[in-house]
């Protein structure tokens, strides 16, 4: 086996890919790295740890484990806030065409948000 935490964010399941290197991942690809991991230890019988970046040979952990885990714990918390964001200033609706040029406009369920006015978004 091999470590291959950056490859099931980006995708990139090449050689060069397929690494354990996830200091540089942004908060949300982070996440999505903690919903991989999620999904395997809901679904998959563990077996043991793979000896590199994360483990030590003794099966400890290392610094770069405790690193990135404190990237998920802010990464949690931004979405946290962006989520509390919403809800203070919830997203509308746009389109957009040649002909007919652009238009904005909210309805009770825009973005997800329930609300109880309909209309034209205010400016943030």
């Amino acid at each position: 086996g091999r470590d291959a935490s950056r490859a099931f964010v980006t995708g990139d399941y090449s050689e060069a890919g397929l690494v354990d290197d996830v200091a540089d991942l942004s908060f949300s690809e982070v996440l999505t790295l903690q919903n991989w991991l999620s999904f395997y230890e809901k679904n998959y019988k563990f077996v043991g740890r793979v000896t590199g970046k994360f483990y030590g040979e003794d099966g400890l952990p290392t610094p770069a484990l405790s690193h990135v885990e404190a990237m998920i714990s802010r990464g949690t918390e931004a979405s946290r806030r962006a989520l509390e964001e919403k809800q203070t200033f919830p997203p509308c609706n746009a389109e957009w065409s040649s002909r007919r040029g652009g238009r904005l406009w909210c309805s009770p369920e825009s973005g997800g948000v329930s609300r109880g006015w309909v209309g034209v978004p205010r400016k943030l």
